[in-house]
């Protein structure tokens, strides 16, 4: 594989990582590293995981979703979940993000998983080039 990430070179996937680390101060003065994440597949698993990672908003941030199934599905599956039951907070689809308790999350449907860390780091450095 040429130019992306693989077993055998996983530097931008690192350096995608490093990236998406930011710091936060708890209350009690301590600071530490939020994890930024991205979830790839949205099914059963997919959402208890990122169930649990929304409870633990001083450590880790969602930042995008890759599913091929429609972003109003998904909104529905995450919010009437048959396995996990109901999701507690909001929960709303757009053509390009899931907004879940007014946190907007990046939903792509990239069947080419070689495409998902381009599009990501693309997207981001976008969002965060200065105007």
């Amino acid at each position: 594989m040429t130019g992306g990430s693989s077993f055998r070179n996983p530097q931008p996937i690192q350096r995608l990582l490093r990236q998406g680390e930011e710091k936060r101060t708890l209350n009690s003065g301590v600071s530490i590293v939020v994890v930024r994440v991205a979830i790839n597949g949205f099914g059963r698993i997919g959402r208890l995981t990122f169930r649990n990672l929304m409870a633990r908003p001083n450590e880790f941030e969602v930042v995008a979703i890759n599913d091929l199934t429609a972003n109003q599905m998904l909104a529905t599956l995450l919010k009437y979940d048959s396995s996990h039951g109901r999701y507690n907070g909001t929960v709303k689809a757009t053509d390009t993000h899931l907004i879940v308790d007014g946190k907007e999350i990046l939903a792509i449907a990239e069947r080419d998983q070689s495409a998902v860390a381009p599009r990501l780091i693309e997207y981001f450095c976008a969002k965060n080039r200065p105007k």
